[in-house]
C-alpha cells in the first residue's frame, strides 16, 4: 500500500483488499492503511465486480467534484410559480430549470 501512495500518479487509486484473512483486526488494518474495501475469500466474482465498479464510480465523482464546486450558477431551491401544465405541483430549482419545462 505504501508503494502506491509514494507514486503521485498512483496515490489516488482506490485499493480493494482480497484476502483469506477474515478477522476484524485484519480488516481494520487494511482500512487504516488506506484501503477502500475489503473482501474475504471465498468471494463471488459478481460481488467483486460490483464493488470495483462502485469504487471506480466514486473515484470518478470525487475527481469531478472540484469542478462542480466552482460552478458559477447556484441552484435555487425556491418553488417555481410556472408550471409545465402536466400537474399543479411547484417545481424546484426554477431559475436553473426553465429550459427543462419549469
Amino acid at each position: 500500500m505504501h508503494a502506491l501512495e509514494s507514486v503521485t500518479r498512483l496515490s489516488s487509486i482506490p485499493v480493494i483488499f482480497l484476502s483469506a484473512l477474515d478477522d476484524t483486526k485484519d480488516k481494520v488494518k487494511a482500512f487504516q492503511s488506506g484501503g477502500v474495501d475489503y473482501v474475504s475469500k471465498p468471494f463471488q466474482v459478481e460481488e467483486v465486480q460490483v464493488r470495483v465498479e462502485t469504487h471506480l464510480q466514486l473515484h470518478r465523482l470525487q475527481r469531478a467534484l472540484p469542478s462542480f464546486r466552482k460552478a458559477p450558477t447556484p441552484m435555487s431551491f425556491e418553488p417555481c410559480s410556472r408550471n409545465s401544465g402536466e400537474d399543479s405541483s411547484p417545481r424546484w430549482g426554477c431559475d436553473v430549470a426553465h429550459s427543462s419545462g419549469c
